[in-house]
């Protein structure tokens, strides 16, 4: 009588995580070029402390998701099974890699909008003024056209 071998999904579940793991330092190192080139440029990112927050951020992004996938990449699972899960995690790194952007963004000094109108230019922007119409269903009415107020 022979005796079956367990699968040697070990060699295929390290791939699909090393994987994931190229994939995610890729995109930690496009977030960082948008976080230390435009966000936190020099003076700031030591001022603030950018880089402390984006580290850690990244790194609890870059390593979980590898982790995820290596605990539930199975070839023997059914092929929908699979991609269900792999959607999964990606959705969840997309809405940690999003999260952490946000939080990076919030946190950054507003000294830093380049050509955008900040708060010491902000009562010198002209604010739009929106023209209402009635609505055809009565009662509320709904914005129709907005356009900037010249002053």
């Amino acid at each position: 009588m022979m005796e079956s071998k367990p699968p040697a999904f070990w060699p295929d579940r390290v791939k699909a995580s090393a994987i994931h793991l190229t994939l995610s330092l890729a995109i930690a190192a496009l977030a960082g070029a948008l976080v230390f080139g435009v966000w936190y440029p020099y003076p700031y990112r030591e001022i603030s402390g950018g880089r402390e927050l984006f580290l850690i951020l990244v790194i609890v992004d870059v390593i979980l998701g590898p982790l995820m996938t290596l605990a539930v990449f199975n070839r023997v699972k059914p092929w929908p099974v699979l991609r269900r899960d792999l959607i999964v995690i990606g959705q969840q790194m997309d809405d940690a890699g999003a999260s952490s952007l946000r939080c990076a963004a919030s946190d950054r000094a507003p000294v830093i909008n380049r050509g955008w109108p900040s708060a010491a230019t902000w009562p010198s922007t002209p604010l739009p003024s929106i023209t209402r119409v009635p609505s055809m269903s009565g009662g509320r009415s709904t914005p129709a056209t907005i356009s900037r107020v010249s002053g």
